[in-house]
């Protein structure tokens, strides 16, 4: 340490006056020993034991009450599933491939043909209102 008023090196740490000037050295430090508290033991709390309801045990082999109800409903899922992806092939199958099926091509060559001519009377109509 040093001295707060002439600059010079204290001797002692635990000096309190300057051996030049004689200035009372401040301590900006205090020693201090720590204490633990005695800590009081708390006893261990009481477990108590509360029975639970007993459930019944399930038996194997035997029909419950809606185990029927069950089975529909998992066979009727099914069987729209299955029939859900029957009618999506058939459509996807008819509307992007028309042309494999011979009578869905006849139709849709007769339904061109109208659609040009009616297409051509269209033409002829909005020309004859623009030039009037």
């Amino acid at each position: 340490m040093f001295c707060s008023h002439c600059g010079e090196k204290l001797i002692d740490n635990e000096q309190r006056f300057c051996q030049i000037c004689g200035t009372e050295i401040l301590t900006t430090y205090k020693t201090t020993y720590y204490k633990p508290e005695r800590i009081q033991s708390v006893p261990a709390p009481k477990i108590i034991y509360v029975p639970q309801k007993q459930r019944p045990q399930s038996q194997w082999g035997l029909p419950g009450k809606y185990s029927k109800l069950c089975l529909w409903l998992a066979l009727g899922s099914t069987f729209i599933g299955i029939l859900s992806l029957i009618i999506g092939y058939n459509y996807y199958r008819f509307s992007y491939f028309p042309y494999n099926n011979i009578s869905v091509r006849s139709s849709i060559i007769r339904s061109s043909r109208l659609m040009k001519k009616i297409l051509i009377i269209a033409i002829k109509i909005k020309l004859i209102v623009i030039f009037g």
